[in-house]
């Protein structure tokens, strides 16, 4: 027996046993792959990778997304021209290999009757906006109805507030006299 907590207790068992399931939606089968994006600029480059087990809708959404990012922003550099690009561009075509060869998960984003989200799809309840309300809004956001609240005042200009008096003009100064001195 462990002192430690009950969340900190691993399963036990070999890790081949465990199916991989999708990150994103927990799907089966899934398979372990990176997807990689590259930013080419001039002078620098950015490389921006996604890694996870993926079920083929959102590995294949992933290694789209990415590569089509790559097509448009990889080719602006001289070594993203020649190198980085074809071998991103290379990388998620092994990728998307792998995720075609899956079979599909059968778990649908929408459900094909309404097009609303299927129940257990998706993040937990509570994550993201709430939903929206409809209808008018609640009493404590209506505006104030007229004549509500202090009456408007007129705008009283303070002393020695306005516009700057006129600059005037500054004594001559006093030049001492050029010449020999004795």
């Amino acid at each position: 027996m462990s002192n430690l907590p009950e969340p900190y207790q691993q399963p036990y068992g070999p890790p081949a046993t465990r199916e991989l399931a999708c990150r994103l939606c927990g799907a089966t089968p899934a398979v372990k792959a990176t997807v990689h994006e590259h930013h080419g600029m001039i002078i620098l480059m950015q490389m921006v990778t996604l890694k996870g087990p993926f079920c083929r809708e959102h590995g294949m959404a992933a290694v789209k997304r990415m590569t089509g990012r790559t097509l448009l922003f990889g080719w602006w550099g001289v070594i993203s021209f020649f190198v980085m690009t074809p071998l991103t561009l290379i990388l998620n075509l092994v990728v998307w290999l792998k995720l075609r060869a899956l079979a599909p998960s059968g778990r649908s984003p929408l459900s094909a009757t309404t097009g609303a989200p299927q129940a257990g799809y998706g993040p937990p309840p509570g994550y993201g906006p709430p939903p929206p309300a409809y209808g008018p809004p609640p009493a404590a956001y209506a505006p104030p109805p007229p004549g509500y609240g202090p009456p408007p005042q007129t705008p009283q200009v303070q002393p020695g507030w306005g516009p700057a008096p006129a600059p005037q003009a500054l004594p001559p100064r006093h030049h001492p006299p050029q010449g020999p001195v004795a």
